[in-house]
């Protein structure tokens, strides 16, 4: 009935606003197209509002009288056809400012339309009168023509079904003294110097972490305590910031000491008769840190530490902007958004009283406007400091309170946590995104899934076959235990999965089958223990890198030296269908007859909709996988489709460029596994390795 009324409301307002469409105004100076050629360009149009108001009336679970408005408003739905991506943004929000003062521009990461808030309703009035027809706008997307829908409505940003996917904290863009002490200079180098900065840091050598890569200069930086060692320079300030030198110069001359011997601005009235400058007493700085964030990345909230440095220190962002959360020990907190190739100045407060974190997330809300991250470079320059800190903050200062000590995430520098090792990585877990939209989704569509997945693919049982007889395997992730079976023989297999119900058709398949329920981040296994383990299809669930390299650092421990590995995961080239990021959701429909209580397993598999393996996915599936994001929020877990008979639950999947899953394991795993084999199946990128070490 709700279908009915759907369609219903589509023809009327397409029938009502459209058949005007064959009356635009065509430049006939430049085309005169037939009459044919503008029934079909009519009808096109006609077509994609249609299609408009089906995203928003889905999205916004609102029937279209509710949405829509006949009368002048400052809110406009827009359906922009894109990914919700940087550039669905732009175009929009640089067409719409030709007509007025734009207060807020929303696009949902990962769909295909997005809200506008103009000042006032003359803008609104002025955009609607340039649009091509009604409702509808062709503009250009990646230099591509494409049309855009627009509709007024009284529905604002507080209102809107899908507003917490993007409602992060609205960051202010940095201004000095936005934080007590923080000193803010923007387009403190060009993007030309930032160009050549890039390319010639990228020429030094990268120490690689478990989730991004560092590089020091200066003083050797001891991880774990947070500090360095003053008695072992390694060297000058590298060559790519030589030119910054004589601007740090002039920056740190405009700064003296008050009579508290604390650092202060120099022309503020309580300075004005200060004569050594900050330069004077402690010149340069003489410690660096280059820290490589990818998009997504954060820092836990945390202070410099005290003690090893001195008062200032700066910082200079490359590539990307981010949004900065200050945040006192007592909750005052601001959220400020850092320009790149700004360089932000902390003294005082800023630097010895306020914990500054990164939220781990892909864009940022800045003033009205979402702020996609990109690779972001931080460049920190310190000095180091010789003797005890005295400032007057003593609660976050470890030379004065010792107990600070004991929580190092207050103390780290800015991305400075421990180099991760296998012991390290125990105490990893899930985010919501693997919680959300693998776990909770797997244990929901298990006896349907199972349905789908029932015959070895024959790569990997030709590799099972060719293990020595005696064999001890383990199959990390094993889901409904369809490798259990393979060489049983010869071989002794183990599953583990982190469903507890696909673990229960396992059992249900064959009584012998030995599975046990785990995290694949925390296996309770002895080190060594095993000949074998396979990973099929497990891998590319999890959601950052870091959690990627976490799990295959724990099917290395668990390997025997000279055991082999085998790891396949979701390929981003694939013949059948394409992808527009390599993070995305893909739809997984639930037949109403696998609803739990509705009926059992076995009446149900006559009514089985058999979701094809990877390579095998339909249009319609695609269609739905490109409304992607990396982010448990910007999609929901399920929605229903009555037309389909079914609950559509939606999988995070990370899709392997070719060549990444080697990357990923010779750049962590370097002396420990070495690749022996590695091909495309299935639609997979598979890689076997040999533990060579521990």
């Amino acid at each position: 009935m709700e279908s009915n009324t759907l369609q219903q409301q589509q023809e009327s307002i397409t029938d009502q606003n459209i058949d005007h469409l064959s009356n635009i105004q065509i430049d006939t100076a430049q085309v005169q197209p037939s009459k044919n050629q503008i029934a079909k360009d009519a009808k096109k149009m006609k077509k994609k509002v249609a299609q408009a108001v089906t995203v928003i009336v889905k999205a916004e679970n609102q029937t279209f009288e509710k949405l829509m408005s006949k009368v002048p408003e400052k809110y406009v739905f827009v359906a922009h056809f894109g990914n919700g991506d940087e550039e669905d943004q732009n175009v929009v929000y640089d067409y719409a400012k030709q007509f007025g003062e734009i207060s807020r521009v929303t696009i949902f990461p990962g769909t295909s339309y997005g809200h506008l808030e103009f000042r006032d309703t003359e803008g609104v009035e002025r955009m609607f009168k340039d649009l091509d027809g009604p409702n509808i706008k062709n503009l250009k997307f990646y230099g591509k023509e494409r049309y855009a829908c627009f509709f007024q409505t009284s529905v604002g940003f507080n209102e809107l079904k899908n507003r917490a996917t993007v409602d992060f904290p609205q960051s202010t863009n940095a201004f000095s003294n936005i934080i007590p002490g923080l000193y803010v200079y923007d387009d403190f180098i060009s993007q030309e110097e930032e160009d050549e900065m890039i390319k010639s840091m990228d020429k030094h050598y990268w120490v690689k972490l478990l989730n991004r890569r560092v590089q020091h200069y200066g003083y050797e930086f001891l991880y774990g305590v947070n500090t360095v060692n003053k008695n072992n320079k390694i060297g000058e300030m590298p060559d790519f910031c030589t030119f910054l030198l004589p601007r740090f110069e002039k920056v740190l001359k405009g700064f003296g000491f008050n009579e508290n011997n604390e650092v202060a601005e120099i022309g503020a009235e309580e300075t004005k008769e200060l004569k050594e400058t900050f330069l004077d007493r402690h010149g340069l700085f003489d410690q660096l840190t280059v820290n490589d964030y990818t998009p997504g990345q954060g820092i836990p909230p945390h202070v410099d530490t005290h003690s090893p440095f001195e008062e200032i220190f700066v910082s200079l962002s490359l590539r990307s902007g981010v949004s900065m959360n200050f945040r006192t020990p007592e909750g005052q907190q601001k959220d400020v958004y850092l320009k790149p190739r700004g360089l932000v100045l902390f003294s005082g407060a800023a630097r010895y009283n306020y914990l500054h974190s990164i939220a781990t997330r892909k864009l940022d809300s800045v003033e009205g406007l979402l702020k996609f991250r990109h690779r972001r470079v931080s460049l920190t320059f310190r000095k180091i400091k010789h003797d005890p800190c005295t400032c007057r903050f003593p609660k976050l200062c470890d030379s004065q309170n010792k107990q600070v000590n004991i929580d190092q995430n207050m103390l780290a520098g800015e991305g400075e946590e421990a180099k991760i090792d296998p012991k390290n990585l125990q105490e990893l877990s899930a985010t919501d995104m693997e919680k959300k939209h693998v776990y909770e989704v797997y244990d929901k569509i298990a006896p349907h899934f199972s349905n789908t997945r029932y015959k070895p693919w024959p790569k990997i049982q030709k590799y099972l076959d060719a293990l020595p007889t005696g064999s001890l395997n383990i199959d990390v992730g094993c889901g409904n235990g369809k490798y259990l079976g393979c060489n049983r023989e010869n071989v002794f297999s183990i599953g583990t999965d982190r469903s507890i119900n696909l673990l229960g058709i396992c059992r249900d398949r064959d009584k012998d089958f030995q599975t046990f329920y785990c995290d694949s981040l925390k296996l309770p296994v002895r080190n060594n223990a095993f000949d074998s383990v396979i990973s099929i299809a497990v891998v590319h669930h999890f959601s950052t890198k870091t959690l990627r390299v976490a799990a295959l650092k724990e099917m290395h421990r668990v390997l025997k030296i000279g055991g082999k590995l085998l790891v396949y995961v979701w390929a981003f080239e694939q013949e059948v269908k394409k992808f527009q990021t390599q993070d995305v959701f893909v739809p997984w429909h639930l037949q109403d007859t696998y609803e739990e209580g509705k009926k059992d397993t076995e009446d149900s598999q006559q009514n089985i909709v058999q979701e094809p393996d990877v390579e095998q996915n339909t249009n319609q599936n695609h269609q739905e996988e490109e409304k992607s994001s990396h982010s448990s929020s910007f999609i929901e877990t399920a929605y229903k489709n009555d037309e389909k008979k079914a609950t559509v639950y939606h999988r995070y999947y990370h899709m392997f460029k070719e060549g990444e899953l080697e990357e990923l394991i010779t750049e962590n795993f370097e002396g420990q596994f070495e690749i022996r084999d590695r091909y495309y199946d299935h639609a997979n990128w598979a890689v076997v390795c040999e533990k060579i070490s521990d």
